[in-house]
């Protein structure tokens, strides 16, 4: 049954029923459903026997892309834990539960892009590593566009940021609601916007520790 459904759009259905229950209940019950339904998909491509001998899960190449979307989605702002006000949370979940497929997909996974030399880019993980200080990097997060400039990058990468963000902001004047551009200096007040929305790196060697935790890690790592 699972081959004949969007990989993708299952995963932000279960990225949402998630998110509901982090509302009614706590974000600790929202992660156990998240990984009990990624151990359901699994159970579905592979016998029980090939479960029981690996702590790794493997699953068909067209799932990892939402796989991931999930592990994303337990770093960041939605399920994850960001040092901000609890309104911001609940007004993010709120958006989120109500957002059309592509919208929902950009606030549980942004679109980070990182300005390379002038009129070329190139695509990166969102995390919150990447924000260095000699980079330019554009972040759409469905409802809000970043610009992080860092302290030590280049002029010319900056103007091409700055071109790159606001090309972004035309293309998606159309979404509701219709994203704005947000100037981030590296070590300016605006900082603390950028960082709530980037997934936590430093939470990945819990994944591949604690339990059923890690069949989520191994969801982004592995695939049939």
């Amino acid at each position: 049954m699972l081959s004949k459904l969007n990989p993708f759009a299952c995963c932000l259905a279960i990225a949402k029923l998630a998110t509901a229950k982090a509302n009614e209940k706590d974000p600790a019950s929202a992660k156990q459903y998240v990984n009990a339904c990624v151990r359901s998909i699994a159970q579905q491509f592979a016998p029980p026997a090939r479960l029981s001998l690996s702590r790794y899960l493997q699953y068909p190449r067209r799932w990892v892309p939402g796989l991931y979307s999930l592990y994303l989605l337990l770093r960041g702002p939605l399920l994850g834990v960001v040092l901000q006000h609890s309104d911001d949370v609940h007004c993010a979940r709120a958006l989120f539960l109500h957002a059309s497929l592509h919208l929902a997909s950009l606030l549980a996974q942004p679109y980070m892009v990182m300005m390379v030399h002038p009129n070329s880019y190139a695509p990166i993980p969102p995390l919150d590593t990447e924000l260095v200080p000699d980079r330019v990097v554009c972040v759409d997060v469905g409802d809000e566009i970043f610009l992080w400039i860092g302290g030590t990058a280049a002029s010319s990468l900056a103007e091409q940021g700055r071109a790159f963000a606001a090309a972004a902001a035309s293309t998606a004047a159309s979404r509701v609601p219709v994203p704005h551009v947000t100037i981030v200096h590296e070590g300016g007040s605006a900082e603390r916007g950028i960082l709530a929305v980037s997934s936590r790196s430093w939470q990945i060697s819990m994944f591949s520790t604690q339990g059923r935790s890690a069949d989520l890690f191994a969801a982004c790592h592995s695939c049939a």
